[in-house]
């Protein structure tokens, strides 16, 4: 299983519009996303600081291209800055820059990405006030407002360059919002730091600490797979696929029914079929591995997309589609994308934050922007498979001895071999859900199907 605050599979060999996305995420009132040919967009407020990226400051209502490039790789969205990871793993960064957010040691907002350092990255986290990230050789290195020791290297002093914040060197994934960040190694350990807020026990060791300086272990499981920081609260997955969630409650976005805090980890319904959740300040989203869309919490700016501004206590479905492979959420909108590259937005737009060219708020998500990637081109390979849905040995009628690889709805690789002819894959391994299998000839020729494993 694969965290994805947006991380997906590109076909690269059906994909013939430029609107395809790879991945969006949400800040809080503007976007940023890279399309399926490595180039960098972004949209909504842009304030005096260029938060969109575009060398200007006026409001941008729909998605803009920002730089020429086409080697992006993985981006991020704080408040009112931003990132993003070049294929070289080079990082750049622009907006806002009070206390050194940006970590190109200045405080100078920056309209435009600009360079920071020449070490590679893995993935970095734009917050409110700080940043986070893990460096290619698996550090931990965090920058920006220290106030609440949100950088997490013991002192409460501000960083304007990265600060490595531990000696471990198994860092898989990283979160961050307001005052606190959250980690996972690769041994499955659950860490976090920053501004615990006794009150609603943010940090989910039962702790009336006020400030957690460095890193700091959650209990002592070590089969935890995905964490996510929101304002004053967590969630997180198990290897399992369960669904877990502590800190504070308002307006139900812990997803247990009720609002009141919640001090350790606990469990929150019974399913096990969650693959990624998304939090913000009070707002609350997950995927499930059939590739449908659930949310739940604040829903004031109608943000949850249920066609209502009622706050939603449990994980609620949102449509009934299944081919939801990425979502990203914030204080006042939501953005997801299809498995199809489209883009779909809804929630409040008071910036243009939805890009959809108005100042128009949708309760229920709207599409953007849609991509040639339908699902119909799924069913136009020369390959074919059977049966479809599968319960075991899927049949794969090919012509030659060829490759494949079977990712999951979100674009997480399960696994790969070499086909024969007529050869068959044995699935019943597999979770039930919606998946992708790429088969690929002696010539590199790419064919990519969708199958349902019952």
């Amino acid at each position: 299983m694969k965290k994805i605050l947006l991380t997906v599979l590109i076909i690269t060999t059906l994909i013939g519009n430029a609107q395809c996305w790879k991945t969006v995420l949400v800040g809080e009132r503007h976007s940023v996303g890279i399309q399926t040919d490595g180039t960098l967009w972004g949209w909504g407020f842009n304030g005096d600081a260029g938060t969109v990226g575009n060398g200007a400051n006026s409001n941008v209502l729909s998605p803009v291209q920002i730089s020429t490039a086409t080697d992006w790789k993985e981006t991020s969205a704080g408040a009112a800055h931003s990132f993003a990871i070049k294929e070289s793993g080079i990082l750049w960064g622009w907006g806002y820059n009070a206390n050194g957010r940006l970590g190109n040691g200045t405080t100078a907002p920056s309209s435009t990405p600009v360079q920071i350092g020449t070490s590679t990255w893995k993935m970095v986290k734009a917050s409110y006030h700080h940043s986070v990230g893990i460096k290619s050789d698996d550090t931990l290195w965090a920058w920006g407002s220290n106030e609440k020791a949100t950088v997490g290297d013991g002192t409460f002093i501000d960083r304007l360059v990265p600060t490595q914040i531990s000696t471990a060197t198994n860092w898989k994934s990283i979160s961050c919002n307001i005052s606190r960040s959250i980690a996972i190694k690769e041994d499955g350990t659950l860490w976090v730091w920053g501004f615990n807020s006794p009150a609603l026990g943010v940090t989910g060791m039962g702790s009336n600490v006020t400030h957690i300086t460095v890193p700091m272990q959650v209990g002592t499981d070590t089969n935890w797979d995905t964490a996510v920081a929101g304002n004053g609260y967590f969630l997180a997955l198990k290897n399992d696929h369960t669904l877990w969630a502590w800190g504070g409650g308002a307006n139900g976005k812990l997803g247990n029914g009720s609002t009141p805090s919640i001090f350790l980890p606990a469990q929150i319904g019974t399913a096990s079929d969650w693959e990624t959740v998304e939090a913000d300040s009070f707002s609350s989203f997950g995927l499930k591995t059939d590739g449908s869309l659930y949310a739940w919490g604040r829903n004031m700016f109608g943000n949850l997309g249920d066609g209502t501004q009622t706050d939603l206590l449990v994980p609620t479905q949102i449509t009934t589609s299944s081919d939801w492979k990425g979502i990203s959420t914030s204080v006042i909108s939501t953005s997801a994308v299809k498995i199809d590259g489209s883009l779909y937005s809804w929630g409040g737009n008071q910036y243009g934050n939805l890009g959809d060219g108005t100042y128009t708020e949708s309760y229920l998500p709207q599409v953007i922007t849609t991509c040639s990637l339908g699902i119909e081109d799924f069913t136009k390979s020369k390959v074919s498979i059977y049966p479809n849905p599968v319960q075991s040995d899927l049949f794969i009628n090919t012509q030659e001895t060829q490759t494949y690889q079977i990712y999951s709805i979100l674009g997480a690789k399960i696994s790969e071999g070499v086909l024969s002819v007529g050869n068959s894959i044995d699935c019943s391994n597999l979770t039930s859900g919606v998946y992708l299998l790429n088969i690929t000839d002696s010539f590199g020729k790419v064919s990519t199907l969708k199958f349902v494993k019952q």
